[in-house]
Formats: C-alpha cells, structure tokens, sequence
C-alpha cells in the first residue's frame, strides 16, 4: 500500500516508484533525489517515493524507521544530504488527509 504522510509540509500524493538512481533529472526549479540513501526502512512497513515538499515530483523518500519502541515515519528530501526527518515531522497518516 502506497500512502504517505505529511503533517507540517502538505502533500497527499503517495506515487510508488523504485528507489533508483538511475531516473530522469528534474525538471528546472525541483529538487534532485537523494543517490545512496543507506536506510531503506522497516521492510514489513509502508516505504517508497513520495512528493513530502510539493514541488510536483516523487523525489523525497519516506519509510518507517528506527527500532521498537522508537519508530517514526522519515523522509529523505529531496535536495538534502540528510537522510532522516526529525521524528514527528511527517506522519504517514496526515498526508492521506491534508492535500498541497
């Protein structure tokens, strides 16, 4: 199931798409992928390519991480060299909800 979730930034557009590194560049004005991302997520979670910043591409990539008790929904932005979201940032729930 491909959902995701923002609170503080809005965008409800869960777009499931293959991690890779090997994908169009963008177009002018939005923000690269991130190459390498070394923590893919909880595999049993939700995880995938999602538009987080609203900048109309799937370019952050968020998942489930960290370990019981302490698991949040992250994203990777797009632009950034910061693979983890500080936790409560985005919620895989809120972005179903909250449209750009």
């Amino acid at each position: 199931m491909w959902h995701s979730s923002v609170t503080n930034i809005r965008c409800p557009l869960p777009i499931p798409d293959l991690p890779s590194p090997a994908h169009p560049l963008p177009s002018p004005g939005i923000k690269s992928r991130q190459v390498g991302i070394t923590d893919r997520g909880n595999m049993d979670r939700t995880r995938g390519w999602y538009d987080a910043q609203c900048q109309g591409a799937a370019n952050d990539y968020c998942r489930y991480v960290g370990d019981a008790p302490n698991v949040w929904w992250s994203c990777a932005l797009a632009g950034s060299n910061n693979e983890y979201s500080p936790a409560g940032l985005f919620t895989e729930a809120g972005m179903r909800r909250v449209p750009c």
